[in-house]
């Protein structure tokens, strides 16, 4: 089985959820709805990133990024598993 480390984020770092006195009522929605997206599209496809490609934040009202995020898409082969679509 292989170990998994949590680290906790600053809570200041995504200014959208946390960055005033005032905490986003949907902000672990939020993070359950970004998991399972996630873990779909990571069960389907193999992903890079393009080679070259500077990935930088900028701070805006929602957490955006600057040049945003190039990444190559290859689709796994799945006939091998038992997988419930």
């Amino acid at each position: 089985m292989a170990k998994t480390i949590e680290r906790h984020e600053d809570g200041y770092k995504f200014a959208t959820f946390d960055g005033g006195s005032r905490i986003c009522i949907a902000k672990y929605l939020i993070y359950l709805e970004m998991k399972s997206i996630a873990s779909a599209i990571l069960l389907h496809y193999e992903l890079s990133h393009v080679l070259g490609h500077q990935v930088t934040s900028k701070l805006s009202f929602t957490i955006a990024m600057k040049n945003g995020l190039k990444i190559n898409l290859k689709r796994h082969d799945l006939s091998d598993f038992d997988v419930i679509n």
